[in-house]
């Protein structure tokens, strides 16, 4: 993780929202770039394509997910993870926060 970048994601999560969304790798590659804050030129130029190439995926990502902005779809990966995560383990029975409580933390908003 980079200094001053906190990822709000899990590895785990990502792996849910790849299946949930029917992503490819290289898609959730793209989208794990995209939710750094990094434009289309600078994902393009850390995956060696063009930025043509980054629209062409990212429009088939919002496509897919059922989104119009980057930020919508951040929005959308967010609340999957944290539907997800929280069928596999409830906070209120482990003791342990949950991801919601630490998206709060970060975001200082709340997710159903």
């Amino acid at each position: 993780m980079e200094s001053g970048r906190v990822e709000v994601i899990s590895e785990a999560g990502w792996e849910r929202i790849r299946q949930h969304f029917s992503l490819t790798n290289r898609q959730v590659e793209i989208a794990r770039l995209l939710c750094r804050a990094l434009t289309n030129k600078q994902i393009a130029d850390l995956l060696d394509i063009t930025s043509d190439t980054v629209h062409v995926h990212l429009r088939d990502i919002f496509r897919r997910v059922g989104v119009d902005s980057r930020l919508g779809l951040v929005v959308e990966f967010v609340r999957e993870d944290h539907r997800a995560a929280s069928q596999a383990t409830s906070p209120e029975r482990s003791g342990q926060a949950g991801p919601g409580d630490r998206l709060r933390l970060v975001a200082g908003a709340e997710f159903d």
